[in-house]
């Protein structure tokens, strides 16, 4: 590892270190793979985890992100995100208890994949404002929600 890397780990680490934490630059695989290496050894715990788009220019790059999606005990929060491809990747890795997706792309596919999510019961709270849907996709949104009495917070 560079010098230059040894800095920026220790700066994500630093960040890691908090309660909440917002990533809005991109993040290379094998740092990703160490902070998550260093809070499960260390049982750190991260409650809220905001990704902005600058994180991941490219929805393949999701991929990277599933072992944070894993450790956030509470609010994962993707923002204007190209998620439209990806998204059934966050599903399954997240574990916590509110998944807020603000303006992200989701179409038919991904509706699918969030009827999927709510239906395993994994989710408490599901944000889904500032996403554009057509009506029979919000319904079948709505109807999985209220059979497995998860919260879905629209616009």
């Amino acid at each position: 590892m560079t010098d230059n890397r040894k800095f920026q780990v220790y700066i994500y680490y630093q960040l890691f270190n908090t309660d909440t934490v917002r990533i809005d630059t991109p993040i290379p695989k094998e740092l990703v793979e160490y902070l998550v290496h260093n809070i499960n050894q260390d049982s750190k715990i991260i409650n809220n985890l905001t990704i902005l788009p600058r994180a991941f220019p490219k929805a393949s790059d999701v991929v990277y992100f599933s072992p944070l999606f894993e450790v956030v005990k509470q609010e994962l929060r993707l923002q204007n995100c190209q998620l439209s491809v990806k998204i059934n990747d966050v599903l399954s890795c997240f574990k916590g208890t509110k998944l807020s997706l603000y303006g992200c792309l989701i179409g038919d596919k991904q509706v699918a994949d969030i009827v999927q999510f709510l239906r395993a019961g994994r989710c408490r709270i599901l944000d889904l404002r500032k996403n554009s849907f057509n009506r029979e996709s919000k319904e079948l949104i709505i109807q999985e929600s209220r059979k497995v009495k998860a919260e879905v917070i629209w616009d």
